[in-house]
């Protein structure tokens, strides 16, 4: 830990990383790395940070108080680079600290100054007080939007003023924002049913915390961590402890898939369908829709959600806000009726696909809902109705059991003990355009499960 003398603002900090090895998705024991600056502050004045020159990487900055209290985090992987905190609180010595997670070398430059906005300053001041305001309650129905997204706070290319009308121009309910390691907010609460950030520490791994309810102050939660994997899995039960769901992003990405060996346990979701190029074959969702069902049939109750992981304007052709699409089923979009949903699978997911289905107990015609557990002997009767032709398909245990190829499908199936059952629609090409979180019936005994070694088995039979 490297600690200057304390400095009065404006001030500009140069920030240097020396570390030997450069090479990316380093697997070896890498333990977090920091370096703390100190200056002094005001009470009551605005404190403007701007990062100047940096390496477009995986770079906490957290700030904390004469006291001791964490302030705020933002990253250097950043498009924006100006945040402007509106008051300070504390007259004294302040502290920044920046932490690495991962082999870097190179420098960055920081300023920070009490004096003036600039004019594309994006406000660090949250209010953590209370959660974010919801559309008031009603008869429960189906809420439609997108759960991964970015902005030009972070790594995106969007500002919060055009994404709200992409959105609004998608036909979406709501949209979650997930830039890296902070939480943003948008422009109306009722638009953002939670606060959410995605866990970027390096790039063998990336998980969404759906629901926070206060910013996590990731430098302080991983010291004394000895690799980053240690540092990822303390984030995630920090998580955990605010009632964030713990959401596995993108696991067979190329590029930042999961490489590390998770307790799946700690997982409540996994993203099973992703943006693609059309014309072309997703072997992401294959692979990760394997995996999904391995899941369920060693006794890991992770449901599934989608994610457009929308950042960029260059790429908006195919990733592009609410593709695919995550529909949930509740009386509103407040952040305990949006946790539920999603934590018992009250939900399905579409890709530029509008469909219509039933559910229902055969026998007595009683409705059932995705994600519901049923009795040994159930038989359930599925309908499902597109605008064009599908391949929909019956899985049982991770088999294809059923298929239909048409615009209406209808399946019948009787669950036994410990019987996981879903329903899924492909479009000609195999890509998915539906898919279903699974109805069940008992709990299955949850094995020792390796990821590491699911992932290879998996990715073996799609080389």
């Amino acid at each position: 830990m490297n600690t200057v003398t304390t400095p009065a603002l404006p001030l500009t900090v140069d920030v240097r990383f020396s570390d030997p090895e450069t090479i990316r998705n380093n697997l070896g024991p890498f333990a977090p790395k920091s370096m703390a600056y100190r200056f002094y502050a005001k009470a009551g004045h605005p404190l403007n940070i701007e990062l100047i020159d940096v390496p477009f990487e995986h770079v906490l900055v957290s700030l904390y108080s004469p006291s001791g209290q964490f302030a705020c985090a933002i990253t250097f992987k950043s498009k924006l680079a100006h945040f402007h905190l509106p008051e300070l609180d504390e007259t004294g010595e302040w502290e920044m600290v920046f932490s690495h997670f991962h082999p870097l070398s190179g420098f960055g430059r920081v300023s920070l100054d009490q004096a003036g906005i600039h004019a594309d300053s994006f406000n660090m001041a949250f209010d953590f007080s209370s959660s974010p305001s919801a559309v008031k309650s009603s008869a429960p129905k189906w809420h439609k939007g997108d759960f991964h997204m970015h902005t030009y706070v972070s790594d995106g290319n969007e500002s919060l003023e055009h994404l709200d009308e992409l959105c609004r121009q998608g036909g979406l309910d709501f949209y979650t924002i997930t830039d890296h390691n902070l939480v943003v907010r948008s422009l109306r609460d009722d638009q953002q049913p939670t606060y959410s950030t995605e866990l970027t520490l390096d790039d063998n791994g990336h998980i969404n915390f759906i629901g926070l309810t206060e910013p996590l102050d990731i430098h302080s939660i991983t010291k004394g961590a000895s690799t980053v994997h240690e540092s990822v899995e303390l984030c995630i039960k920090a998580a955990k402890q605010q009632g964030a769901l713990i959401s596995l992003n993108h696991p067979f990405n190329p590029h930042t898939g999961a490489r590390y060996n998770f307790d799946l346990s700690l997982f409540d979701t996994m993203e099973v369908c992703r943006p693609y190029r059309e014309g072309k074959i997703s072997i992401d969702d294959a692979r990760s829709v394997k995996a999904f069902d391995m899941l369920w049939n060693n006794g890991y109750r992770i449901f599934a959600v989608g994610g457009s992981d929308f950042h960029a304007k260059a790429r908006s052709e195919y990733i592009r806000p609410g593709k695919p699409v995550t529909h949930f089923w509740a009386n509103s979009k407040s952040p305990s009726s949006v946790k539920q949903a999603l934590k018992h699978g009250n939900s399905f997911i579409t890709k530029e696909c509008e469909v219509e289905f039933q559910l229902t107990e055969m026998h007595s015609g009683k409705p059932l809902m995705w994600g519901e557990g049923v009795k040994a002997n159930t038989t359930i009767q599925f309908n499902g109705a597109c605008p064009t032709n599908l391949c929909w398909q019956l899985v049982l245990n991770g088999k294809v059991v059923d298929k239909v190829e048409n615009q209406e499908a209808g399946f019948t199936l009787e669950l036994s003990e410990g019987d996981v059952a879903r329903v899924e629609a492909r479009n000609s090409e195999g890509n998915l355009k539906v898919f279903f979180n699974p109805i069940y019936s008992g709990q299955r005994k949850q094995m020792p499960l390796d990821w590491l070694s699911l992932k290879h088995q998996i990715e073996s039979t799609y080389r």
